[in-house]
């Protein structure tokens, strides 16, 4: 009888181990000892009160000797990539390119507006270039004096044109447009920019040409006035061709109340031409050209007995009323006589010279340059120069 309740003791448990639910972990072993007496198992407990995961609980099949992984490295991966991908460089596509589309979008002009390329005054005449304009069959100058009405000129196809006739000392501004033909309809193009340009008072083209020929001038000497006490001072020379070249361009000064002399003491430089008769000054020989002499305490320009005339005390002794050279250290470092009333004509002006500029903004008669450019002067100027003073 007791070995038959024991066996359906075995039968019976056998068959509650089979019931198992299938989640259980497969690793979990039962095993089955008949002489242990049955008892209940408690709910297993973690030491801080908090009832353990059982077997249904998924934590309890990870491996611990394998750190947890893939939850600290997912925030990571790809959002802070989304967001530093694109955002800057959208604002720096596609403006720019609008902009320059805005531009060279813009449509040309049909009728070019031609470009001056030069504009010269010269004595009662200006000549004017531009650039041609393609197709077209002529062009119009504007022409306008100051104070006065304007002139359209209609000129043929060319690109340069001759405006003479014109005021002497006048100003005048001149600009110039194309014409083309379409549909045989006359098309003008806008004005080109205005130039304003002073015509001259002196031919100084007809005094090159008028010492081109003289084999006993190689330089000349122009002082073109332009009013008040300022000149340009411009100096040619002539090259191996006997061709006059332009060697020396720089501003001057002129007497206190402007040229065209007419009494010693009128403050006046001299209007004409005249030649340069030598050099001196107080300093060292810079390398003329000329025959230089160097000035000293005994040199005067004299103003008695021998008006208009560089004399040494030592060689004519007298007691002279002139200009006592090396008093002047400023305007008299280096200096050359210009030859106006060569014949002595007393009372009629002395002591003309082309000097260095002095203290002030004005001589009382000759006319003044820079230090650098007088040295210049002297070293190019050989016998024979000729100086023209002017009204530009």
């Amino acid at each position: 009888m007791k070995r038959t309740i024991k066996s359906i003791t075995i039968a019976l448990c056998m068959a509650a181990v089979c019931l198992l639910p299938a989640a259980a972990s497969p690793g979990l072993a039962f095993t089955y000892d008949p002489t242990a007496p049955a008892q209940e198992q408690p709910d297993a407990v973690d030491p801080s009160g908090t009832p353990a995961a059982g077997p249904s609980d998924p934590s309890v099949a990870e491996d611990p000797s394998e750190p947890a992984t893939t939850e600290p490295t997912a925030p990571v991966t790809t959002k802070p990539t989304q967001t530093t991908t694109k955002k800057p460089t959208q604002p720096t596509t596609k403006k720019p390119t609008t902009t320059k589309a805005t531009t060279t979008t813009a449509a040309p002009r049909k009728d070019p507006t031609p470009v001056l390329s030069s504009v010269k005054a010269g004595y009662r005449s200006i000549l004017l270039g531009w650039f041609p304009v393609k197709n077209a069959v002529g062009y119009e100058i504007y022409l306008k004096q100051e104070n006065k009405e304007k002139t359209i000129i209609k000129v043929g196809i060319e690109n340069t044109s001759t405006l003479t006739k014109l005021n002497c000392g006048k100003k005048y501004t001149v600009k110039v447009r194309s014409v083309k033909k379409k549909d045989g309809k006359k098309i003008r193009s806008e004005w080109s920019e205005s130039k304003t340009v002073t015509v001259s008072h002196t031919d100084w083209e007809m005094l090159k040409k008028k010492y081109q020929n003289k084999g006993d001038v190689n330089e000349l000497i122009f002082v073109r006035y332009k009013g008040g006490t300022k000149a340009d001072l411009l100096l040619y020379e002539k090259n191996a061709k006997g061709k006059w070249k332009l060697v020396l361009s720089c501003p001057a000064y002129v007497g206190k109340k402007g040229i065209d002399k007419k009494k010693e003491g009128d403050g006046k430089t001299p209007k004409g031409q005249f030649p340069i008769t030598c050099a001196f000054g107080i300093k060292a020989d810079p390398g003329s050209k000329m025959q230089y002499t160097k000035i000293n305490k005994h040199h005067y320009w004299c103003a008695d007995k021998r008006y208009n005339q560089m004399v040494d005390l030592r060689e004519k002794p007298h007691s002279c009323s002139g200009e006592h050279l090396i008093d002047h250290t400023k305007q008299y470092a280096y200096a050359m006589n210009i030859g106006y009333n060569n014949s002595g004509e007393k009372g009629k002006g002395f002591a003309i010279f082309l000097h260095c500029f002095g203290y002030y903004k004005y001589t009382l008669g000759c006319v003044a340059v820079s230090k650098t450019n007088m040295i210049k002067i002297l070293q190019t100027c050989g016998d024979g120069t000729m100086i023209c003073i002017y009204r530009k």
